[in-house]
């Protein structure tokens, strides 16, 4: 199929009077401007196992107390299908060619989980007490558990993508001993994945305005330079602490994207010492600081519960402290007898991850030493879901917040789902929200999945005829059944950024071309749609020193974002 779509291209550019054609198998999807809520639900009957074979009329739900009609219903426990970690082409494709879509694991149910160890947000001998229950957990793991071990430090690593292979996922955490998860920045570590960095835009539309704490270099990655060993007064802790905040919040996000495609429920496992979400308010002189600045993230949080949500991710935040012995902690066991007393700030982390898993359905393992057994429940919850989706009936599209409440007509012990939504209509067409999308999405190690994606990148070549070698024919296809197309005064309308970043050896960002695509699709456009999908041409010249090329397509009605990365320095020279 790709093979002769590719082939045919030339001919088929020549042949429309614009560079946007369209190009598919499968008719688009047409998605309503009122916003449809969904909310995944575990059941847990007695003994903590989850409940199996539930049906619609079996569940009700209301917001802000209000019922709402269940529309859309499915038991994620009869899907037996997973995807595989992105790929890029294989040689069955042809040359030059590169997609982040996924191919079926058909032996498996939809259970899918990353183990994120956070090195950024945890202290030294806690890193090692989690490391060392992590492996405890991977020793017993379940042949229907699809597991990936991520590690969080001076960036965000993929130590290994999904398997249920423990003895991999064994040898790959064996690799990464506790220095090597929290290295500091400039330090070389086997795996690393460099975060892209976008530094300047040409013509063609307006680049993401990146933050200072985004726009970094590529020995530091999430740009925290000194985060480590946070020396100096008061002012400067509070400047790295909310550094370390928004570098976390980005890194949760980066998963979140990347996990997006995976049918589901999906775990994010977070095994971390925590932060707070506050800065400046803390400390033995707290408000009578004057010189201190005081930040509230709630911009930052917000925005992270939305992409998180919008991949239906649950996160199980697990303390990596294990039980404190502090008083002002409720919790019982033994401290552990390498572990110092903790102040109490530690209660500000320990209620970040509390709301962390209300917002997305998880649970937070809290004061407790056998954090093998936190993760086995959470990877458990997975297994058996449901999903529940509706469209509200009290839509104010005022960013209010919404709270949840899911019943069940049939014995349990408890019930497991995000406790409620903001209200936001199109949160992806507002300017700043875009711009952070943008960011995120040209700054994350691992590809987004939102959006499906595949791309041909032809060296030395433009408008499809021999060129410079500086130039680069870039012909991107986007699967119509991940974007929105909605009916407007006879058409059928949608609206996508369309962004090329290209890269150093090192990861810097050397080149950002940015495009803003309105379709307008008329009656034949629609023809075309059904019988191909999406496709966007256009002619980049390769920067000096360019390593890379990435790829980015963000629909601007729903905010989702799809990615890819090409090695533009290895493409295949041979001309199709």
């Amino acid at each position: 199929m790709m093979r002769r779509c590719f082939g045919s291209l030339s001919l088929f550019l020549a042949l429309t009077c614009s560079c946007l054609v369209l190009i598919g198998q499968q008719a688009p999807s047409f998605k309503s401007a009122t916003r449809l809520v969904v909310v995944n639900v575990v059941v847990h009957g007695k003994g903590g196992k989850s409940v199996s074979g539930l049906k619609k009329s079996d569940f009700s739900v209301t917001d802000n107390g209000e019922p709402q009609q269940i529309v859309v219903f499915s038991d994620e426990s009869s899907s037996p299908k997973v995807p595989a970690a992105a790929q890029p082409a294989t040689e069955e494709q042809p040359p030059n060619v590169f997609s982040n879509r996924v191919a079926p694991i058909v032996k498996s149910q939809s259970n899918v989980t990353v183990i994120l160890l956070d090195a950024l947000n945890t202290d030294i001998q806690d890193q090692s007490f989690a490391r060392d229950q992590v492996i405890r957990y991977l020793r017993r793991i379940q042949p229907g558990d699809h597991v990936g071990i991520y590690a969080l430090g001076s960036g965000l690593r993929v130590i290994h993508d999904f398997t249920t292979d423990s003895t991999d996922l064994l040898a790959a955490l064996d690799k990464y001993g506790v220095k090597a998860l929290s290295s500091t920045p400039g330090e070389s570590t086997p795996g690393s994945v460099v975060t892209p960095t976008p530094t300047n835009s040409s013509k063609g539309g307006s680049a993401p305005n990146l933050s200072p704490n985004q726009n970094s270099a590529a020995s530091d990655p999430l740009n925290l330079k000194g985060i480590f060993s946070l020396q100096g007064n008061t002012s400067e802790q509070d400047y790295f602490l909310q550094h370390r905040i928004e570098a976390t919040l980005r890194a949760l996000s980066f998963i979140a994207e990347h996990l997006a495609i995976f049918p589901g429920r999906k775990s994010l496992v977070w095994v971390s010492g925590g932060f707070p979400i506050s800065v400046g308010y803390g400390g033995p002189d707290g408000f009578s600081a004057e010189n201190r600045d005081r930040y509230i993230n709630t911009d930052e949080f917000k925005r992270c519960m939305r992409i998180v949500n919008a991949a239906n991710i649950a996160i199980y935040p697990v303390d990596a402290h294990g039980v404190l012995i502090n008083g002002n902690f409720a919790g019982s066991g033994t401290a552990r007898p390498d572990h110092k007393t903790i102040d109490i700030s530690g209660a500000d982390n320990q209620q970040t991850m509390r709301i962390l898993a209300a917002r997305t359905g998880g649970k937070a393992f809290i004061n407790r030493n056998d954090l093998a057994n936190a993760i086995d429940e959470a990877v458990g919850d997975s297994q058996v879901s449901y999903t529940l989706g509706f469209y509200p009936t009290q839509q104010k599209f005022d960013g209010s917040y919404h709270k949840l409440t899911v019943n069940v007509d049939q014995p349990h012990d408890n019930l497991r789902y995000r406790d409620g939504y903001l209200d936001f209509s199109q949160p992806s067409s507002d300017e700043k929200t875009r711009q952070a999308d943008l960011a995120v999405a040209a700054t994350s190690p691992v590809d987004a999945t939102g959006i499906g994606l595949t791309a041909q990148v032809l060296p030395g070549m433009a408008s499809g005829k021999p060129s410079s070698p500086d130039s680069l024919q870039v012909t991107v296809q986007i699967n119509p059944k991940t974007v929105t197309l909605s009916p407007k005064d006879g058409l059928t309308v949608g609206q996508l950024d369309v962004l090329f970043v290209q890269h150093d050896k090192v990861g810097h960002s050397i080149n950002v071309v940015n495009n803003l695509i309105d379709l307008k699709l008329g009656t034949s456009e629609l023809t075309k749609v059904r019988r191909y999908g999406i496709l966007f041409a256009k002619d980049i010249v390769r920067a000096k020193d360019a390593e890379s090329l990435r790829v980015i397509v963000r629909d601007v009605s729903s905010g989702a974002t799809g990615s890819l990365t090409v090695p533009i320095s290895h493409l295949n020279p041979k001309q199709n």
